[in-house]
C-alpha cells in the first residue's frame, strides 16, 4: 500500500504448488549486477510465501552465475542468467539447477 493504494505486485512468474509451497522466477533483460533488484524480490516473497525467488538475467559477467542470498524466513533468493539465443553449457547447467529446484519444493 501506498497512501491508502494498492501497489501492484506482480512477477513475471509464480508457481503454486499443491504441497502449498511456492517459488517467484522473475527475469530481468539486462546484464547482472551484485543484489540488483532484492528488495522487489523480498516483496514479492512476502506477498506469496515463496521459498525461492529467482531473477534470471539476460547476460552475466559472471561465468556460470549462481547466487544465493539466503533471506530471514528460511527462503533464498537467487541470481542467475540464461543468454537468449546461446545454446552453451552455462545456459544448460543454470537452466538445470532452476528444473531441480522446482523438483524439490513440488514434492
Amino acid at each position: 500500500m501506498d497512501e491508502g493504494k494498492p501497489i501492484p505486485d506482480i512477477p513475471d512468474i509464480a508457481l503454486e504448488f499443491r504441497n502449498g509451497r511456492n517459488m517467484i522466477i522473475d527475469a530481468k533483460n539486462m546484464l547482472y549486477s551484485p543484489h540488483s533488484n532484492i528488495h522487489q524480490m523480498r516483496s514479492y516473497m512476502t506477498t506469496l510465501v515463496a521459498k525461492y525467488g529467482i531473477f534470471v538475467h539476460s547476460a552475466s559477467q559472471v561465468p556460470n552465475l549462481w547466487k544465493v542470498i539466503p533471506g530471514k524466513s528460511n527462503n533464498e533468493i537467487i541470481w542467475t542468467s540464461l543468454t537468449p539465443g546461446d545454446v552453451d553449457k552455462t545456459n544448460k547447467e543454470n537452466l538445470e539447477k532452476i528444473l531441480e529446484l522446482i523438483s524439490k519444493i513440488s514434492y
